[in-house]
């Protein structure tokens, strides 16, 4: 199954470009923080792929929001998890100056 079909089976979402969009984002991000190129993507990133594109997916229409609260209920939106940042902290490379 790709990474597209597990998203719309996550989600629900009808919506490939929206999806692929998600994927996209959440891939760059992957790579932006562990200093990695394309060519440098590991299979373990494709779990996590899919998390942070899940929690973008559940923050459309949050955007620029730090709190939200409707009635009784009420939303924080946050960086992603910590365990998100852990774990790719195990795979960043090194910077060299």
């Amino acid at each position: 199954m790709t990474q597209l079909q597990t998203l719309k089976l996550r989600t629900g979402e009808k919506n490939e470009a929206l999806l692929e969009t998600l994927l996209s984002n959440a891939r760059e991000y992957i790579l932006a923080h562990t200093r990695r190129v394309e060519s440098d993507w590991l299979p373990v990133f494709d779990g996590i792929q899919l998390n942070i594109a899940a929690i973008d997916y559940n923050r459309l229409g949050g955007e620029g929001f730090a709190s939200r609260k409707e009635g009784d209920i009420s939303t924080v939106f946050a960086d992603y998890p910590d365990s998100v940042a852990k774990t790719l902290n195990q795979y960043r490379l090194v910077k060299v100056i």
